[in-house]
């Protein structure tokens, strides 16, 4: 195989088109939703499907009603949450849910979007759903946060974009 490089004219063996293209290094992506250095613990690189949501995004969120996708073991998918507090330095967020006074707290990472719900603000309160990377299930004294599988990550995330649509 010939390869025509400006002026030059190069030879390249017949083997080289069957070799592999290389191998991209995948990003992860931190809780501002920009690439962030390799995670070491796993031993290795990894990407995140689905970004988080934007940590400056997520403060105008203090005080609002939401509902969570996926929602936590043993509650009802339309149980609502408010959004009680955030905390910039450590990227966490408190949510308590109003008919149980439970009040799980999230990393910021663990929230991938926040969607406005316009025909529930009738009462002058913000409304609106938040998807999440993980799902929560409660244990005796708190909560604890499972990473989705890729199977529920895509119908999750399925779900949420037909909704938008």
């Amino acid at each position: 195989m010939l390869t025509v490089i400006g002026d030059e004219l190069l030879q390249v063996s017949s083997e080289a088109h069957l070799e592999s293209p290389p191998i991209r290094p995948r990003v992860a992506f931190d809780s501002t939703g920009s690439p962030a250095p390799a995670c070491q613990a796993e031993g290795g690189t990894h990407r995140a499907t689905l970004p988080p949501m934007k940590l400056k995004m997520l403060l105008r969120l203090q005080g609002c009603l939401v509902t969570i996708t996926p929602p936590p073991l043993g509650f009802p998918a339309d149980d609502d949450w408010r959004v009680k507090w955030i905390n910039p330095e450590r990227k966490e967020v408190e949510i308590v849910n109003q008919r149980t006074n439970d009040c799980p707290t999230l990393g910021a990472d663990q929230i991938h979007s926040f969607t406005n719900d316009p025909t529930r603000a009738a009462d002058g309160e913000k409304h609106g759903s938040l998807l999440l990377l993980v799902r929560l299930t409660r244990t005796k004294r708190s909560f604890r946060a499972q990473p989705l599988t890729p199977a529920h990550r895509a119908r999750y995330l399925g779900a949420h974009l037909r909704q938008r649509a």
